[in-house]
């Protein structure tokens, strides 16, 4: 899954306008985001390692669209270490 898939399944939509600071840092998007930056960057594949930080960064946050990056991620995901504790996702 590209940026542009996994923001797209996140809100719904073809075009999505909208990015957490946190997902650009771990996305490599620089921040503030400037026009056309889901041009410039939605093609960027998200790799286990980047689902991996998303994921537990995701967790740590108290927005709403936090826990809906999650639902995408975590889909087809089975283990996921979180410092201590493993995490087993269904």
């Amino acid at each position: 899954m590209n940026v542009r898939e996994y923001l797209s399944a996140k809100y719904k939509t073809d075009q999505p306008g909208a990015i957490l600071a946190i997902e650009c840092r771990v996305f490599g998007i620089p921040y503030p985001l400037r026009s056309g930056w889901l041009d410039r960057y939605g093609h960027i594949e998200i790799t286990t390692e980047m689902q991996t930080k998303l994921i537990q960064q995701l967790l740590a946050s108290k927005k709403d669209s936090a826990w809906a990056g999650l639902r995408v991620l975590v889909y087809g995901v089975e283990k996921v270490q979180l410092r201590d504790t493993e995490l087993t996702l269904f």
